[in-house]
């Protein structure tokens, strides 16, 4: 099934482009850093005979990749796609994606499921320290060296995992967008993270964790200890044998544990 291309305007005039397929209940989603909606197409494929799948380009791989980012306007740009196709439907973000579908929660009162795939928690002096350092190589246009160092040293890979994962297919299709990520880093360091505001969330909360993510990894896992005692309807499901890249390596159970967070049977093809 191919998708259609639509573009929603948000709420200060910018076009977000979104890619659609499918019919019946919205389900729309949020790409994380370092990449677009066409990280999500083999999920979208075992989606869309069950859902009307929405795939967004987010506005931070937009642009000039120097220019300031508004974190509270990426919120924005997914609470206006969710209206569009009603705001009654389930988001689902991954990783930074995940960040942005967790924010318009608080826009979104009539939110139905809200998916949120390993959102990056980034507490802890480093960050701040390597910010200076990624923007000093984009400004060098060292675009690699950008790639290199946010794996290292701001996500704090160890050497032989990064080096990995830059010469697999994913970290390939990564690399393209890795000059956005200056900028990206330093939006979610800017946005004020208040856990009281997010008691006004509503919607069913499924917080996705790989069971292959280390459990003291509390970058990728912490945000579900600091919303569970928040989000009225919160809880935690495990992606069997799977990390942080379950839409590229496990897209069929990815999205059966999609559909089944946000309680749409499957129907069997004709």
């Amino acid at each position: 099934m191919s998708s259609r291309l639509q573009e929603i305007r948000s709420a200060d005039g910018h076009l977000i482009p979104v890619w659609v397929s499918g019919e019946g209940r919205p389900l729309l989603i949020v790409h994380g850093g370092a990449t677009n909606h066409r990280s999500w197409e083999p999920v979208r494929a075992h989606l869309e005979s069950h859902a009307t799948v929405a795939v967004m380009d987010r506005r931070a791989i937009s642009g000039d990749p120097l220019s300031e980012l508004d974190l509270a306007m990426e919120f924005e740009d997914v609470a206006a796609l969710a209206r569009s196709f009603g705001d009654d439907g389930a988001i689902l973000g991954r990783s930074a994606g995940a960040l942005c579908a967790l924010g318009a929660s608080l826009l979104l009162p009539r939110l139905r499921h809200l998916l949120l795939y390993e959102p990056p928690l980034e507490e802890g002096p480093h960050y701040r320290s390597v910010l200076p350092r990624l923007h000093e190589l984009l400004r060098a246009a060292d675009i690699d060296g950008v790639y290199d160092v946010w794996l290292k040293e701001y996500v704090g890979m160890p050497e032989p995992v990064a080096e990995a994962l830059k010469s697999s297919p994913i970290g390939a299709d990564n690399r393209l967008f890795a000059q956005y990520l200056p900028r990206e880093m330093a939006a979610h360091l800017n946005w004020v993270f208040d856990p009281k505001s997010f008691s006004r969330v509503t919607a069913t909360t499924v917080y996705f964790v790989g069971s292959e993510t280390p459990p003291d990894n509390m970058q990728l896992r912490g945000f579900a200890h600091l919303l569970k005692d928040t989000i009225p309807n919160f809880s935690v499901r495990e992606i069997p044998g799977q990390g942080h890249f379950a839409n590229f390596l496990a897209p069929k159970l990815l999205a059966e544990l999609v559909l089944d967070s946000i309680q749409i049977k499957t129907r069997a093809k004709s």
